[in-house]
C-alpha cells in the first residue's frame, strides 16, 4: 500500500515538472540575450559566432609576420652653406681691431704709413688700444720699407694664445682671412695649440 502511494506521488511530481517545463518559452529570438537565474546576460548564438570570428581574425593578423625589405630609403641631403672667408680687398675705410692686433700691424697689412694711421685716429706710439676699437684707415700713403716680417708661404705651429689675427701680425703683410681660407677655418676661427697651419 505504501509502495502504491509512493509511486502515485512520483508520477504526479513528474507530471507537474513536465508541465512546468512546457509552460516556459522554447527559445528566444535571434540576437536577443538569454537570461539565467544569476541575472547576467549571456550573448545569443549569433553574437557568440560573431565574437569567435572576430577573435580568429585578430589572432591571424597578430601572427602574420611583417614583411621586411632591404630596400634603402633615399635620404635627401640637407643643404648647408659654408661661408669661406676672403681676404680683405684693398684699403678699407675702417677696421675693427681683433685680439692680438695693434695699429702698426694694421698699417703693415694695408700698406699705409703708420704715422698717418695714428694721426687720423688721434693716437700716438704710446696710446693703448683694445679689441673692438675701430680705426679709420688712410686711403693714401704706404708703409715705409719691407712689410713682411717673416718669410711666407710657410708652415706655422700654433702656440698658446695665438689667433689668426696675431699670426697675421707676426708675418706682417698677411691677411688673417687668407689664413682662415688656406686652412678651411670657419668663424670663430678656433686654433688648437700644437697644430700646424699653412700661411699663404
Amino acid at each position: 500500500m505504501k509502495t502504491k502511494r509512493f509511486l502515485i506521488c512520483m508520477v504526479v511530481a513528474m507530471a507537474v515538472i513536465t508541465l512546468a517545463a512546457c509552460a516556459k518559452p522554447a527559445s528566444t529570438g535571434p540576437g536577443a540575450l538569454i537570461s539565467t537565474d544569476t541575472n547576467f546576460p549571456v550573448p545569443a548564438t549569433k553574437d557568440m559566432n560573431a565574437l569567435i570570428t572576430e577573435t580568429s581574425v585578430a589572432e591571424q593578423v597578430q601572427n602574420t609576420p611583417l614583411a621586411v625589405t632591404n630596400t634603402p630609403v633615399p635620404v635627401q641631403p640637407i643643404a648647408t652653406q659654408v661661408v669661406v672667408p676672403t681676404a680683405t680687398p684693398g684699403h678699407p675705410t675702417s677696421y675693427k681691431l681683433q685680439k692680438g692686433e695693434f695699429p702698426y700691424c694694421i698699417a703693415r697689412r694695408f700698406n699705409v704709413n703708420p704715422n698717418d694711421l695714428l694721426s687720423q685716429n688721434g693716437l700716438n706710439s704710446k696710446s693703448a688700444t683694445y679689441p673692438g676699437q675701430e680705426l679709420k684707415i688712410p686711403q693714401s700713403g704706404s708703409w715705409p720699407g719691407e712689410r713682411s716680417l717673416h718669410k711666407h708661404p710657410a708652415s706655422y705651429k700654433v702656440g698658446a694664445g695665438d689667433t689668426i689675427y696675431s699670426i697675421a701680425c707676426y708675418f706682417g703683410d698677411v691677411d688673417p682671412m687668407a689664413i682662415a681660407q688656406a686652412n678651411g677655418l670657419k668663424d670663430p676661427y678656433t686654433l688648437k695649440v700644437g697644430d700646424s697651419i699653412s700661411i699663404p
